[in-house]
């Protein structure tokens, strides 16, 4: 038997229907949307930018100068990073080399070391960008404990 010969089941169905296809077109359209995408991170110069108040020559600025920092603090947590890579295949071999391990070390602080000096001039370049309330203001956002890396839980 076909559920489609009688008249009045023909217009259940096809109301139906229309009332699925309405409730998903209204769910659709007043989904909540999220600010940004999940997994493309805030711009740090944009958010830092809004909490400063900076105005837009103020924020291009800031923008050029936190590139200028990321990209010269890559090289060195890339070197960093094959660093720790060299210092884990010295370790694992039975007879322990201590003077690799030392040197690799030294070097590593040297790494540190020239990390931690651009970040001193970088933060001293944004504060010239900045005005006196916008100084205390980053005075505050430095001063905030850093979140946990992703995938750590906070203790």
């Amino acid at each position: 038997m076909s559920y489609f010969r009688h008249k009045s089941n023909l217009w259940i169905i096809l109301f139906l229907v229309a009332l699925n296809i309405g409730t998903l077109s209204f769910m659709w359209i007043n989904r909540p949307i999220p600010p940004n995408r999940p997994g493309v991170p805030t711009p740090p110069a944009g958010l830092m930018a809004r909490e400063l108040g900076f105005d837009k020559e103020q924020a291009d600025a800031l923008k050029l100068l936190m590139d200028d920092y990321f990209m010269s603090t890559d090289s060195i947590r890339v070197q960093l990073g094959k660093n720790r890579q060299s210092l884990l295949s010295i370790i694992k071999d039975e007879p322990l080399n201590n003077q690799q391990i030392d040197r690799l070390l030294t070097k590593n602080e040297d790494l540190h070391t020239r990390e931690n000096r651009a970040f001193i001039e970088h933060y001293r370049s944004i504060v010239q960008l900045c005005s006196e309330d916008q100084k205390e203001q980053l005075d505050k956002i430095f001063s905030r404990p850093s979140p946990p890396p992703p995938g750590r839980r906070r203790r």
